[in-house]
């Protein structure tokens, strides 16, 4: 598996597993992820994309959003594309559609009480270029999937004990990468501080 909270290095035009961070405190919060130099700081933490490195950047503006709603997975030999239902301050809002057309359409709806804790999926060739393959989306509560085929090189976004806030991505024709936004634990009711 490659955990996409590491950057691995890559050729251009291939693939990649990248992380970044989001300032929203402007407190820095410990390094969950050891052996990485990315720190988080704030609670939302912007980790991936994992995929290919062709279409366009597609992105949540993370503001005032409480939790994923729904999520509309397009797919078949691979993933074709998906779209995100996500609350912001109470309010509904949709993201545009990240990808083609193509494949079948299904719906992944959450219950109030229930978050994503991690995506797990697949990515490789696809028709000359890198892509999403395949996507299992786990919550708190039951998993979702496998969307796609589930060929190429496993990927893991994990939540570490948080909970997946959004999503960002690179697509085109189809969904090229995909990274999610992590709203991490509270880690100073889990650590005693020195």
């Amino acid at each position: 598996f490659v955990l996409c909270h590491r950057p691995i290095v890559a050729r251009p035009h291939s693939h990649t597993c990248q992380s970044q961070t989001i300032p929203s405190s402007g407190k820095t919060l410990p390094v969950l992820f050891p052996g990485t130099k990315n720190k988080m700081q704030g609670s939302v933490s912007r980790m991936g994309p994992c995929g290919g490195g062709g279409g366009h950047d597609r992105d949540m503006d993370m503001r005032g959003v409480n939790r994923v709603v729904k999520l509309v997975v397009r797919h078949g030999d691979t993933v074709d594309a998906i779209s995100v239902l996500y609350e912001r301050n109470g309010r509904e809002e949709w993201t545009d559609l990240w990808g083609g057309q193509g494949g079948t359409l299904s719906e992944i709806c959450l219950r109030p009480d229930e978050h994503f804790t991690g995506v797990v999926g697949h990515y490789g060739e696809f028709d000359g270029s890198f892509a999403v393959r395949s996507l299992t989306f786990v919550s708190n509560a039951r998993s979702f999937g496998p969307y796609g085929q589930e060929d190429g090189v496993p990927f893991a976004l994990p939540a570490a004990g948080g909970k997946i806030l959004g999503f960002h991505a690179r697509s085109g024709r189809r969904l090229d990468a995909l990274g999610t936004y992590v709203k991490m634990a509270d880690l100073s009711t889990q650590a005693p501080r020195n």
